[in-house]
């Protein structure tokens, strides 16, 4: 087996994020207009629909062909592009189609989505201001360009800019996640969870938003509620490994340790290779004495790269602290498991002290390119 890279884990609740949307169908050039009306929300593509872009893609060639100063085509072969992946040709059709039409707001929207989805946040953000400096008053761009500054930590002006889109459009469900997201992102679990819960009510089977207002409440310490929204969570999306997960630590923190067991068990049934739900399994065991499940799922933890020593390090001190509190002593196998040697401690500690938080219930962030998928939803319809 390859050797792993280890690396510490505490109880961290995570957020979720949507699907990924791939950029859809039906933006044809007529009119130099972008209007809310105007905009088609992105879908993914199947194989029937493929047929029909790369017809698209051929028809848009032959106007070329025959116009070369049509920018409208460029746009719209940028647009069949970018619906079958090949980000790279869409940003170069639409660049060519800004060549050939510098107001074309279209183009520079399409554009920086296409960054977007690039994650060149920079070059997104230059053309989501062209777009607003030629058409005010557009949400979506005032979504996208929330995205992109979040992605860049510009956490304030994101959240402005989500903002101004719930003024524009006071129902966008979407808007009200990544702004909660934002404010989970600053700390600010209570307006965090103002926003999750609307989004909750706009659209009641929402699992994400079940989740991260779980995380949220978690975070506060109202674990009941936490609770209560992990589990309404695994009711819409039964099959997601992150929400069993936080339930389990949840009902870990709870001191429920048989109900924190099974939701690790159904994580590593969902996902067998997850070495943190092995760690957390085996540490919720320790907690009931089960000694030998416990040293076998630290084990496998240990083999998937976890560093399990200074993971436990996180919550207790040392051996002797879990023993005093938990009313139990470990066997001696295991404390050897989770005992450094002195003069590697040190060194331990150092060497991850980026990845050392608090033992306790903390909102972890991760993966902006998963959170914000959501938001990179639509192309200009012309």
């Amino acid at each position: 087996m390859p050797e792993l890279n280890s690396a510490p884990i505490s109880f961290t609740y995570n957020f979720m994020g949507r699907p990924n949307r791939n950029i859809g169908d039906e933006a044809k050039a007529t009119v130099p207009k972008l209007d809310d009306a105007d905009v088609n929300k992105l879908v993914r593509i199947d194989s029937d629909r493929l047929g029909e872009v790369r017809r698209e893609i051929e028809d848009c060639t032959r106007a070329i062909t025959l116009n070369p100063n049509d920018a409208e085509a460029y746009n719209n072969r940028g647009v069949a592009y970018a619906e079958t992946g090949k980000i790279k040709r869409a940003i170069e059709d639409f660049s060519a189609a800004i060549d050939l039409k510098s107001n074309y707001a279209a183009a520079y929207y399409n554009r920086g989505l296409a960054y977007g989805q690039q994650r060149d946040v920079d070059r997104a953000i230059e053309d989501f201001n062209k777009v607003i400096q030629l058409k005010t008053g557009h949400a979506d761009t005032y979504h996208n360009r929330g995205v992109a500054f979040s992605e860049k930590g510009d956490v304030d002006r994101a959240i402005a800019d989500f903002n101004m889109v719930i003024q524009l459009k006071p129902n966008d469900v979407d808007v009200y996640y990544n702004r909660g997201l934002a404010y989970g992102q600053k700390d600010n679990v209570d307006l965090a969870i103002v926003d999750f819960s609307k989004v909750i009510q706009l659209k009641p089977d929402d699992a994400e938003a079940y989740n991260n207002r779980g995380a949220a409440y978690a975070k506060k310490g109202d674990l009941d509620l936490a609770i209560e929204d992990f589990s309404k969570a695994i009711e819409h999306k039964t099959r997601e490994v992150k929400v069993y997960s936080n339930r389990g630590m949840a009902y870990g923190e709870r001191g429920k340790y048989n109900l924190a067991i099974e939701d690790f068990t159904k994580a590593i049934t969902l996902q067998p290779h997850d070495g943190t739900a092995y760690y957390f399994r085996g540490y919720m065991g320790l907690h009931l004495g089960e000694w030998k499940k416990a040293k076998s799922d630290l084990t496998n933890a240990k083999d998937m790269g976890v560093d399990i020593i200074t993971s436990f390090h996180l919550s207790y001190p040392n051996v002797a602290d879990f023993n005093q509190k938990n009313s139990v002593k470990l066997p001696d196998d295991i404390v050897a498991m989770l005992t450094p040697e002195e003069t590697d401690m040190v060194g331990r500690q150092a060497q991850n002290t980026a990845h050392l938080v608090e033992p306790n219930v903390e909102i972890a962030i991760k993966q902006i390119e998963q959170r914000y998928d959501r938001a990179w939803k639509t192309l200009a319809k012309f």
